[in-house]
């Protein structure tokens, strides 16, 4: 290499820099050092690299003065400073991904996937068919503790093996046919079980033995269901053991 020197006698229209010698060894660590303060990618210092190692490889083989390399095309990566850049040989690298792109997904010159979407579980509402259970009240005489109100036919805790039907009236549950049965029916307003039963069996076994019971025959089962809310509104109806 050819070492620069100055005048202090030069002519103004002529200045002449002044340069520090550098042989071929020290080349790469002079490149080197003026660029170790630059932050750039880890895809662009790769290539820089790359470029130093065929600089050195030409440098040993021929011996002649260096030669610039342009860095190779990347298509995955379009960094400016790539193209620029290309023929340095070490760089000052940050291992670290940007803080904005620090997650597994980060990858040089790709761009980052959107974030997963977590599906809403579906809602999920009772279904209109459960059916309630079914309390019957206890021995002794009848309690209501609802307001005044309508009667409610509640359907058989089980279908179809039982055929029991109940209603409920202002908080009172008691035993009536099925909707389809032919009867007869009788109301049993004092007995083991009360409510309107359908054919003399059903209702015999309530009322045989029993001290006090009370029932009647009725011509459907609306009647029945009269005459017991009735006598629950007057509070005949018990249960008795």
């Amino acid at each position: 290499m050819v070492k620069s020197s100055s005048s202090a006698h030069s002519s103004p229209s002529n200045p002449v820099s002044v340069q520090p010698s550098i042989d071929d060894n020290d080349g790469v660590a002079y490149l080197a050092a003026a660029l170790s303060g630059i932050k750039i990618s880890k895809c662009t210092a790769n290539v820089l690299v790359q470029a130093l190692r065929l600089i050195s490889q030409e440098d040993k083989s021929s011996g002649g003065p260096h030669q610039s390399t342009t860095a190779p095309h990347d298509e995955e990566d379009e960094d400016p400073e790539a193209a620029f850049f290309g023929n340095a040989a070490s760089v000052s690298l940050d291992d670290e991904p940007p803080s904005d792109t620090k997650d597994p997904d980060y990858r040089c010159g790709h761009p980052r996937r959107p974030p997963a979407v977590t599906a809403c579980a579906a809602n999920t509402t009772p279904s209109p068919n459960a059916i309630l259970p079914v309390t019957l009240p206890g021995p002794g005489k009848a309690i209501l503790t609802d307001p005044p109100g309508l009667s409610v036919l509640l359907p058989p805790p089980r279908r179809p093996a039982a055929q029991i039907w109940y209603r409920r009236y202002r908080g009172y549950i008691y035993n009536v046919p099925p909707p389809k049965d032919a009867g007869p029916f009788y109301c049993v307003t004092k007995g083991l079980r009360v409510g309107i039963f359908s054919a003399w069996q059903g209702s015999a076994a309530l009322m045989q033995g029993v001290s006090q019971a009370v029932q009647s025959k009725v011509s459907s089962v609306q009647r029945g269901i009269d005459i017991f809310e009735q006598t629950l509104e007057a509070g005949g109806v018990e249960v008795l053991l």
